[in-house]
């Protein structure tokens, strides 16, 4: 019984076919790894820049995966999530974009009938004269907000 041995392709085509033992084994692309027997080994080694023995230990599918960067950035977000939860709220991080500063620039983001709804919220009985619009209209709004 012939030994396998396990080759990488370190080529650049897409597609390799071994044309140098005559295995017909193909190798899909820069990385894919494959077996072939130990005497065709011999001949595809004089091809360092094409193929090179693998020697990385198959690793179980779950330690695999363990070590991938997929695992990596699940993990770092489960740790930030973790953090999040266990801090005291006043010492978290906001994880939305904060709200614009000053009123102005809330009010200047709003339709006039958000602001007109807003000033009407926040001071109850108060109306926003209906042909105010515009600057005008957020104008009279913070002055009413301030009075």
């Amino acid at each position: 019984m012939t030994d396998k041995i396990k080759v990488r392709y370190v080529g650049s085509k897409p597609k390799r076919e071994d044309s140098v033992a005559g295995t017909g084994v193909v190798w899909i692309g820069n990385g894919d790894v494959q077996e072939v027997p130990s005497e065709a080994w011999e001949k595809l080694k004089r091809f360092p820049a094409v193929w090179v023995e693998d020697k990385a230990e198959e690793l179980p599918v779950d330690i695999a995966y363990a070590l991938s960067p997929e695992h990596s950035e699940a993990l770092r977000r489960e740790e930030q999530e973790f953090q999040a939860a266990t801090l005291p709220l006043e010492t978290q991080e906001p994880t939305e974009p904060t709200e614009p500063a000053s009123l102005a620039e809330r009010f200047a983001k709003m339709t006039d009938e958000e602001v007109r709804a807003y000033v009407d919220a926040a001071i109850p009985g108060t109306k926003l004269h209906h042909k105010l619009a515009g600057e005008n209209l957020r104008a009279r709004a913070l002055e009413a907000l301030k009075g």
